[in-house]
């Protein structure tokens, strides 16, 4: 759950100061947006050391009118795994809603394979080329 709670909640934060970096861009398919409800907040991380803790570049976007939306992220690194981190803000306090017991509220994803106890560096990373990556948002 700590893997978790931290890189929902630092999404926002991100934004304000991502890594400039040089490189690539990948496109995100995100699948199950509320449609035209609050931002969605992604973010990329490029190693297992900085995954969830510092990215390497993060965008948010108003939510669009489909369930599935694209999101693009550029000034990436230019080779290597990357990992996906994102979430939707349905109330606009730029943060991860939560309830008593610490389990999201708002819809969140992430990149590569789902993992029982949120997401981590090793499900997430996935290579970035020419195809878009899919990510399915929680119910």
């Amino acid at each position: 759950m700590t893997r978790l709670t931290l890189p929902l909640l630092t999404l926002a934060a991100a934004l304000a100061a991502p890594a400039a970096q040089a490189g690539r861009c990948a496109a995100l398919d995100v699948d199950g947006v509320r449609p035209a409800a609050g931002t969605l907040y992604v973010a990329a991380y490029a190693s297992e050391a900085d995954f969830a803790r510092k990215p390497v570049a993060a965008v948010a976007v108003a939510a669009g009118s489909a369930p599935r939306q694209t999101v693009n992220l550029c000034d990436l690194p230019a080779d290597g795994p990357l990992a996906f981190l994102l979430y939707q803000d349905l109330d606009g306090d730029s943060r991860m809603g939560r309830n008593a017991m610490g389990m999201p509220t708002e819809p969140w994803g992430s990149s590569g394979a789902s993992a029982a106890f949120g997401p981590s560096w090793a499900k997430a990373q996935v290579q970035v080329g020419d195809a878009p990556v899919t990510v399915v948002m929680s119910q």
